[in-house]
């Protein structure tokens, strides 16, 4: 089980290699997977895990009720 959640961190992160931000700054949600890839412990991978959710989740609904006509920088 821990080494498909790795894997899902590992494409996530991949994903924003080839898909860079427009932002120069790095999401944190983003940084938490870079470390959530590389944890050993199952505790604290499963609390990155939880706050990543979080950071997600509160994303979706700031682009969700953005305006429909102004495109997000953001995506």
């Amino acid at each position: 089980m821990l080494a498909l959640v790795r894997a899902g961190f590992d494409a996530m992160v991949s994903f924003a290699f080839y898909f860079p931000m427009q932002s120069p700054t790095k999401e944190r949600w983003l940084e938490l997977c870079e470390q959530a890839a590389k944890e050993q412990d199952s505790q604290k991978l499963l609390a990155l895990m939880q706050e990543i959710n979080r950071l997600l989740a509160e994303k979706q609904d700031r682009l969700m009720s953005a305006p429909k006509n102004v495109k997000s920088s953001s995506l």
